[in-house]
C-alpha cells in the first residue's frame, strides 16, 4: 500500500507538471488560487520533476504514468479521496514550503532500506501518541524545545505501552547513561 501511495503521489506530481507546460487557465483570483503552482524552472518544480522521474525507478515518465493511472483506477474512492487532499494540502502551502518539502521526501528517499522502514515505524506509534495529547498540550510542545518535547512524547509513548493502548513494532531502545 505505500508503494501505491507514493507512486500516487508521484502521478499527481507528474501530471501537474505535464500541466504546467500546458497555457495556464486561472483557477480563481491568482492572488489567492489554493492550486497557485511556483513558475517553471523554478527550484520547486525542477524537484518535482527530479522526484517524478526518481520514482520512475529507470522507466519513462510516460510508462510511469501509464503504469499510476493503472493503480489510480484500483484504489476506493476513500483511497482517491486522501491523495486527492494530500495533494491539495501540499499546493495551499507556499512555493518554500513545498521545496522543503520535497528535499526532504527527497532525503527519505536516499535512506537505506532499513533506515526507511525504522523511520516508518516511529511516524506511525507518533501520530497515535500525538493524538492523545489535547488541543493545549499540543500547543505547548509546540513552544518546547526538541529535547524536552522528545521526552514529552517518548514518555507518553511509554504510558500508553504500560496501558495496553499502544504497541510497538519493536520495542524501544534504553535510554543512553548520562555521563555527568
Amino acid at each position: 500500500m505505500r508503494k501505491t501511495g507514493l507512486t500516487i503521489l508521484v502521478l499527481s506530481f507528474a501530471m501537474l507538471w505535464v500541466g504546467s507546460n500546458a497555457p495556464r487557465q486561472a483557477v480563481g483570483d491568482s492572488e489567492t488560487s489554493v492550486l497557485t503552482r511556483p513558475p517553471r524552472g523554478s527550484l520547486a518544480a525542477q524537484l518535482r520533476l527530479k522526484l517524478s522521474l526518481r520514482m520512475a525507478g529507470g522507466e519513462d515518465l510516460a510508462t510511469t504514468i501509464d503504469h499510476n493511472r493503472q493503480e489510480w483506477k484500483a484504489l476506493t474512492p476513500e483511497q482517491r479521496e486522501r491523495f486527492r487532499d494530500a495533494v491539495l494540502a501540499h499546493y495551499k502551502k507556499n512555493a518554500k514550503a513545498q521545496e522543503e518539502l520535497l528535499k526532504k521526501y527527497n532525503a527519505f528517499l536516499s535512506l537505506d532500506k532499513a533506515k526507511r522502514e525504522a523511520y516508518r515505524r516511529r511516524a506511525k506509534w507518533l501520530r497515535i501518541v500525538v493524538a492523545t495529547f489535547s488541543a493545549a498540550e499540543r500547543e505547548k510542545l509546540r513552544t518546547m524545545s526538541a529535547t524536552d518535547r522528545a521526552k514529552a512524547l517518548i514518555a507518553r509513548r511509554d504510558d500508553l505501552v504500560r496501558q495496553g493502548k499502544l504497541t510497538l513494532d519493536d520495542p524501544p531502545k534504553a535510554p543512553k547513561p548520562s555521563s555527568k
